[in-house]
């Protein structure tokens, strides 16, 4: 069987069960222990290194802001509010990971804020230089 489109999860709520999960749609999910044992610690120990992220994003809110690129700050913004949905859409639903994008989504924000308000002349860099970057 192949596995349902993501488009309708997002549409209904549910979270998405992949077809070798259940024998149909409507049962409930069958654990099996050794596979859910190793599900919960790959997503847990995913979800920790990803917090280097966000972790980098909060250090570098010291910088300059005109050293901020605002087309990758942008992306990095948009791929975790797109994950923070992914990370409860999922089941079991992944909730260090959703904190983590929740985070990064957050310091990524302020950085483009930053970054716009550097390039109009809001925020003056210690540098005193404007973001040349397009």
């Amino acid at each position: 069987m192949t596995r349902p489109f993501l488009g309708s999860s997002l549409r209904t709520m549910q979270p998405i069960r992949f077809m070798a999960d259940a024998a149909t749609p409507n049962q409930p999910v069958q654990k099996d222990g050794a596979r859910v044992k190793w599900a919960n610690i790959t997503g847990t120990a995913s979800a920790l290194v990803n917090w280097g992220i966000p972790i980098a994003a909060i250090a570098s809110l010291q910088r300059d802001p005109a050293t901020v690129d605002p087309i990758m700050t942008t992306i990095l913004a948009g791929y975790s509010m797109l994950f923070m949905r992914w990370s409860v859409a999922v089941y079991p639903r992944n909730y260090v990971l959703f904190a983590c994008h929740c985070v990064n989504a957050v310091a990524q924000s302020v950085q483009v804020l930053r970054c716009a308000g550097n390039k109009l002349g809001l925020i003056k860099s210690p540098t005193g230089q404007e973001n040349k970057k397009p």
